[in-house]
This record gives C-alpha cells, structure tokens and sequence, in this order.
C-alpha cells in the first residue's frame, strides 16, 4: 500500500474536483465563444448572398429591357417590310426563293465567267503561237540576211581582189629611185659578180629587166653573154650579143650547185631584195651539172631570169 491518510485521500479528491470544475467552465465559455462567432459569420455571408443576389436581379431585369427593346425595334422593323405574325412565314419562304434565285443567277454568272476567261486563255495562247512563230520567222529572215550579206561581202571581196590583180597586170613594175639605190647597197659589198639574164617577150618584162640590169652592172657585177639560141638584142648596146628569152612568172635565180661557194650569197641578196619590193618571186634554185647541160646553161654564171607578171 502506498501508506496514504483518509484526509489527505479526500483532499486530493476535492482538488481533482476543482479542477474538473474549473475545466469545464473554461469549456463552456469556449463553445460559447465558438457559437457567437460562428453566428455573426453565417450572418455575414447570408448578407453577402443577399446583396450578390440583389446585384444579380438588377442585372437579369437590365437584360429583360434590352431584350424587349431589341424586340421592339424587330417588330417595327418587319412591321416597316410588311411582316407580321400572320404572314411571317410567307415573307420567310420569300426572302428564301429570292436567296436561292440570287445563288442560281451567281452560279450563272460565274459559268459565264469562266466560259469568258478559258476563251480569253484560248486567244491568248493562239496569240502566243503566233508570236513565237513570227519570232521564228524574224530570227530564219535575219539568218537569211546575214548569209546574204555574207555572200554579198564574199563576192565583193573577190571582186576587189579580182580588180587588184588586174590592176597588178595592167601596172607596169617599175623600182623608183630610192629602191634602185637599196638595191645597189645591198650589192656592191659583193664584188664583181659574173651574170645572163634572161627576159620574157613584153614589154613590161623588157622595160624591167633593163633597169636590173643597169643596177646590177653600176653594183659592179659582170653581165655575160646569154648562151641562150634564141634571143633578143640589147638596144645600143651591140657587143653584148643577145639576152636570153624565157616563158615564165615572176622572177627566178639559177646558179650551179657547184658554184654555191662563190655565188650563193650573192643570189640570195638579190633574191631578197627584188622579193622585199613586192614582186612576185619564183624561186632561188641550184641545177645539177645534167640539169645545166639538158637545159643549155654555164656554169660559174648567176642566171637570172625575169618573167612576166
């Protein structure tokens, strides 16, 4: 046993009564605190209901005017058309016909459009065509013209060779002042070179041999007779026999091959010379001994032979 009193049993009894007390008087001002404001809240919120409900009211009746004056403009405005309650429906089917005849003459419209537009597509691509082919045609016309003018310039082009080359055989050759004496600088230097000459039968052949042949002598050359059978004499100059008479083009140097060493570079300077005046040249050849003595010709000589144009 615990080895408490009777008296101090019953004092603690009467303390755990007194707080029981106390505990439950402090409970029931909680709960009546509790309800109290539990009471002036619901009041609080029932006034808000009443004033969202107040508000609410006012705006369903704002609602209610507006919809009876859109209402009456309605009925004033069918009343304007000639519609009322009785005839509503008629004036609906009407404005429906007038809606589906309006569609039906827009659909006619746009076929009409269209049957337009593929006949405007049609003239424009035959248009086309014909643009395309006349660009052909201009294009094929202007090739023409230029081939023509091609020709044209081609023929007149040989023309004018044409009337050069006869210009060139009516000209006399002739060598001026200044290229006789080119010719006989570019000669003296080489001694006393032994030379024929030989000469087509015109005069111009005639007339331009001579003043070769006088530029060749003053350049201190040798002239020699031609061994030719058939000849020409030499004008006022008797005891020089005859010069040879050739048929040929142009302007020709012989020598002997043998004779190379001695007369090589002389043929060649008179060559050039006469080539650098413009006439026309043959060539500068050597001749075998059986070319010497199957066409009846010296050796140890420079044979030169001046043909006609």
């Amino acid at each position: 046993m615990f080895g408490f009193s009777w008296d101090q049993v019953s004092a603690f009894a009467n303390s755990a009564y007194i707080v029981l007390l106390a505990a439950t008087v402090v409970c029931s001002f909680a709960l009546w605190r509790i309800s109290v404001r539990s009471g002036r809240e619901k009041d609080d919120e029932l006034a808000r209901y009443k004033e969202d409900a107040k508000v609410q009211i006012e705006a369903t009746k704002n609602d209610a005017a507006k919809a009876n004056d859109r209402a009456a403009q309605a009925i004033k405005a069918a009343a304007d058309l000639g519609v009322t309650f009785t005839n509503l429906q008629g004036f609906v089917e009407g404005k429906e016909a007038e809606a589906v005849a309006r569609l039906e003459e827009f659909r006619k419209s746009s076929a009409d459009e269209k049957r337009r537009n593929a006949a405007v597509i049609a003239d424009l691509t035959q248009s086309k065509d014909k643009l395309e082919q006349a660009r052909i045609e201009a294009t094929v016309a202007a090739e023409s013209s230029q081939k023509t003018l091609a020709d044209i310039t081609k023929v007149l082009d040989a023309e004018r060779a044409m009337r050069d080359q006869i210009q060139a055989l009516v000209t006399p050759r002739k060598l001026s002042a200044e290229q006789v004496a080119k010719l006989i600088d570019s000669l003296r230097p080489l001694g006393k070179v032994p030379f024929d000459i030989f000469v087509a039968q015109d005069n111009d052949s005639i007339e331009l041999m001579n003043v070769i042949r006088n530029a060749l002598e003053i350049s201190g050359w040798d002239l020699k007779r031609s061994n030719s059978i058939l000849g020409l004499p030499f004008v006022n100059r008797p005891e020089l026999g005859t010069i040879g008479i050739v048929a040929m083009r142009g302007i020709q140097i012989e020598i002997a091959n043998k004779d190379k060493p001695e007369l090589e570079k002389p043929a060649l300077a008179l060559f050039n010379t006469l080539a650098s005046f413009g006439f026309n040249m043959g060539s500068a050849r050597g001749l075998s001994d059986a070319e010497l003595t199957a066409e009846n010709k010296t050796a140890g000589v420079m044979h030169v032979f001046i043909g006609s144009k």
